[in-house]
């Protein structure tokens, strides 16, 4: 048995290797095979997003690779397209086949029923890429010396001057700090309390891995991913960003995270954790996942990632025809953002356009978030001078997908430079979608107690709806469909042959939430309490009608007895 061994099995591979045969676009951004899927396990492992986690990386053109653990191949796939020769090792047959099918048309790629024990201990790679394999490999042990034989293994199969790019979940990382079961035990907190009960996998700081890194003669640093090193939106360095635009780190990512097993209890909001964690200068610790990049020669690892880089950001669930890739640079003490796309595909909705975007990062308070905290005047005038920036922003391509308007601290609104523009909606359909976005994240981004009277989501559209004067009782419902309309076209979320009805339905479910269930809303314990206070009372209640109830039966019976005395005859007359 070797150190990488592992027997861990979602059930979907037979499945997985049936779509890879049916496709024919095997790309690493394509959703054709996605589209294909039927539940979340084939999604994830066919998902566009899987090899973002390396995108981010600049490996060089021609490379040797070894993968340690393909799966099914949503890495291997990238690493072929990038790499002159590529060796994964997977040591579950159903997996390797479906991660050679995965990569059939691509010659230098070799897929290996193995583990790096049968791999000879010679220099022989330029790049090793490990993504979620560290955290099994000692079995769930405390003691570092199964981790450190694994990485020594590594270092001795490194060409000199080669890297090892490894990607986990971070021990500490914020979903965690905030309640969000542990992806491998399912248990809340399990991670941050040192895995008490003992299992089969373990995650680790910053610090305990880049000792380990280092105690088997690799030297690097680690990067930051969100959601996570599964789908990943982000990847990035916090220590890069200047104070001045450290607020962006709230930005890179949609929160809160997915729950990969089972739903988080209602204890903190993740995104609200991270951005005090990301002002306190936290960030670097706390990031969901890690992604290590080290090597046996100082400075060598960092020829992957450019000093002045400071994220790689992707959208998920987005068709190829709309997919970018959004690089941000550090340039005297700014950030600024350059955003290219990631195929030549045209976008097959005609009038919806892939624009590219170079855009400074401007600090400020999301629209949302300042309509949230405001009073009734407020709102009606922030909204009344979004209306003309969204009227003055229009161009020849349409207008933004996705509004992204900040208010400034001088009180001014600006729109964030959008990624695509859609053509074919008028400025009342513009303002409409506009509205039911804000009106969403406004109700996600605050307390009940900022709504008074409303009880739902889809009050706090309305809301916000007649504060515009939209007097039109069917606007919403009309903006639904649009907006279902839109998406199915944009987003690789749903199969294609029910998207529009899928998305339909998403939008009622998500303008139907109760206020209080939302982040900001009553919190587990809180509920807890309350529900043990009610059921303390309801419990009192009953045994007062049991006691009412043991009172009554007594009088019946006290009646019955009087009626059995008395004489037949005197009962007749009455």
């Amino acid at each position: 048995m070797g150190t990488t061994a592992l027997t861990y099995s979602d059930g979907s591979e037979g499945r997985v290797l049936e779509i890879l045969q049916a496709s024919s676009d095997l790309s690493s951004t394509s959703a054709e095979m996605c589209d294909r899927a039927e539940n979340w396990a084939e999604r994830y492992h066919t998902h566009p997003s899987r090899g973002n986690v390396i995108r981010a990386f600049d490996i060089p053109p021609g490379s040797s690779i070894l993968e340690i653990g393909s799966g099914c191949g949503g890495v291997t796939r990238y690493l072929g397209e990038v790499g002159a020769t590529v060796d994964a090792l997977e040591p579950m047959p159903a997996r390797a086949l479906a991660a050679r099918e995965r990569t059939r048309d691509l010659p230098g790629v070799e897929v290996l029923v193995g583990e790096l024990a049968d791999l000879p201990e010679e220099p022989s790679y330029d790049v090793v890429v490990v993504v979620g394999v560290l955290e099994y490999v000692g079995l769930g042990t405390d003691d570092p010396a199964p981790y450190v034989d694994f990485l020594s293994g590594i270092r001795k199969r490194l060409n000199p001057g080669g890297s090892l790019v490894l990607a986990i979940e971070n021990q500490f990382g914020v979903k965690y700090l905030v309640g969000a079961p542990e992806d491998h035990t399912s248990q809340v907190f399990d991670s941050i309390e040192g895995y008490p009960r003992g299992e089969r996998a373990r995650t680790f700081s910053k610090s305990a891995l880049l000792k380990m890194a280092a105690d088997a003669g690799l030297v690097g640093m680690t990067f930051a991913a969100f959601p996570d090193y599964k789908l990943t939106e982000t990847v990035f360095d916090p220590g890069t960003f200047p104070s001045a635009a450290r607020s962006m780190l709230s930005t890179l990512s949609t929160f809160p995270s997915p729950d990969w097993t089972l739903a988080r209890p209602g204890l903190a909001s993740e995104r609200l954790v991270w951005g005090e964690l990301a002002k306190a200068g936290l960030a670097s610790e706390t990031a969901n996942s890690f992604v290590m990049v080290v090597s046996a020669a100082p400075d060598t690892a960092a020829e992957l990632w450019p000093a002045h880089r400071a994220a790689r950001s992707w959208p998920i669930d987005v068709r190829p025809d709309f997919a970018s890739q959004t690089t941000s640079i550090v340039s005297s003490d700014l950030v600024i953002s350059h955003s290219e796309f990631l195929t030549t595909a045209t976008p097959t909705g005609a009038t919806i356009h892939r624009v590219p975007v170079d855009e400074r990062f401007t600090a400020g308070t999301a629209l949302a978030e300042s309509i949230a905290l405001a009073s009734i005047e407020e709102r009606t005038e922030l909204l009344s001078r979004w209306r003309a920036l969204q009227s003055a922003n229009a161009n020849d391509d349409g207008f933004p997908l996705y509004d992204s308007t900040i208010v400034l601290e001088s009180g001014e609104l600006t729109m964030r430079a959008p990624g695509i523009r859609i053509g074919s909606i008028d400025l009342p359909q513009a303002l409409a979608r506009g509205l039911l976005h804000l009106g969403i994240r406004a109700a996600e981004k605050s307390t009940p107690a900022r709504w008074p009277g409303a009880s739902s989501v889809r009050d706090v559209v309305n809301h916000l709806a007649s504060l515009l004067q939209f007097d039109d009782p069917t606007w919403l419902e009309s903006t639904i469909a649009t907006e279902a309309d839109i998406r199915s076209i944009v987003s690789a979320r749903y199969r294609s042959a029910v998207s529009r009805t899928s998305w339909r339905e998403e939008l009622h479910e998500l303008l139907d939430r109760r206020l209080d269930s939302l982040e900001l809303g009553a919190r587990s314990f809180e509920e807890r309490a309350t529900l043990k206070f009610e059921l303390a009372a309801l419990r009192q209640s009953f045994a007062g009608s049991q006691d009412l109830l043991a009172e009554a039966q007594r009088e019946v019976e006290r009646l019955r007895s009087g009626l059995r005395r008395r004489p037949i005859r005197r009962l007749l007359r009455g």
